[in-house]
């Protein structure tokens, strides 16, 4: 994750995603949770350790598909940057916006 803002910086994320089972009769859709943390970081956004995770509900929509969920913010401190590992240096440089 990137800014194009001068000294935001880079994050690297773990992100992990868990499928459910869809409820023949009930849903069209296969649920999911998702959990991320920060893993390594360049500039200032790199003193900002966070975790989060994110709960998908509903899916509507015929032509666009609207994806409801809900997440939270688990923890967000302050200290110091981790650098960039070097498979996180790796695909900062693919990630070019």
């Amino acid at each position: 994750m990137s800014s194009k803002s001068p000294g935001v910086g880079s994050l690297c994320l773990n992100f992990t995603v868990t499928y459910g089972r869809p409820v023949p009769g009930k849903t069209d859709y296969v649920p999911s949770t998702a959990a991320f943390n920060t893993v390594s970081g360049i500039g200032t956004i790199a003193k900002v350790p966070a975790s989060g995770r994110v709960t998908q509900g509903e899916v509507t929509g015929k032509t666009i598909e609207q994806i409801l969920a809900h997440g939270s913010l688990v923890s967000l401190t302050t200290g110091p940057a981790t650098p960039f590992s070097t498979q996180c240096a790796r695909v900062s440089k693919l990630a070019k916006f």
